[in-house]
């Protein structure tokens, strides 16, 4: 899976999460275009859930419903 963190968006995270926690990504129905975006802020995985991208200390976390969506996402 590819997905490419802008750079301003890497320092905000940087700046954001504290050591153990991870971005959570999370793709729904719903929306105007019949999918809505979500990103949280977490320290547990909930089950199913895997880390789909390790950058230095930025982690983001998806489950198999909402990757099939993330996949090229910037």
């Amino acid at each position: 899976m590819k997905i490419i963190i802008q750079e301003k968006a890497r320092e905000m995270l940087e700046k954001k999460l504290k050591p153990g926690q991870f971005l959570r990504v999370a793709v729904t129905e719903g929306g105007c275009a019949g999918l809505t975006y979500s990103a949280d802020i977490d320290r547990e995985m909930k089950e199913g859930e895997s880390v789909i991208l390790q950058s230095g200390d930025i982690q983001i976390v998806s489950g198999p419903e909402s990757n099939q969506y993330l996949d090229g996402l910037t």
